[in-house]
């Protein structure tokens, strides 16, 4: 394989805490409706917000799970109040906050 051709992007870790986030999450979302179209401005909401670094549709008890960065606890909340929850294809939310990151990030295995 070429490993050159499966290069999709560059990226540089930063330490959150420099950039003023000190609160990890995930989100897991339960989805209310199957319609395309809800689905297709989600994903324009998901897209469109930063502190939502990545989002998976996943098998099991819920659809989907994000991955989100916050300052602090009011601003987390912030986000799932006036972003997340009144989007009408979320129908549960369920939260994780992170107390701890035992391994780090890493690269893919190549």
């Amino acid at each position: 394989m070429n490993k050159q051709a499966c290069c999709a992007r560059f990226s540089i870790d930063i330490a959150p805490e420099a950039c003023g986030l000190s609160v990890q999450a995930f989100l897991t979302l339960t989805r209310s409706a199957h319609d395309p179209a809800l689905m297709d401005d989600f994903k324009r909401l998901l897209h469109s917000t930063p502190e939502i670094v990545s989002a998976f549709d996943v098998t099991g008890s819920a659809n989907t799970i994000l991955r989100v960065w916050r300052s602090d606890l009011d601003a987390l909340r912030e986000l799932i109040d006036t972003i997340i929850l009144p989007h009408p294809m979320v129908e549960k939310l369920h939260t994780e906050i992170v107390m701890a990151q035992i391994k780090p990030d890493s690269a893919l295995p190549l």
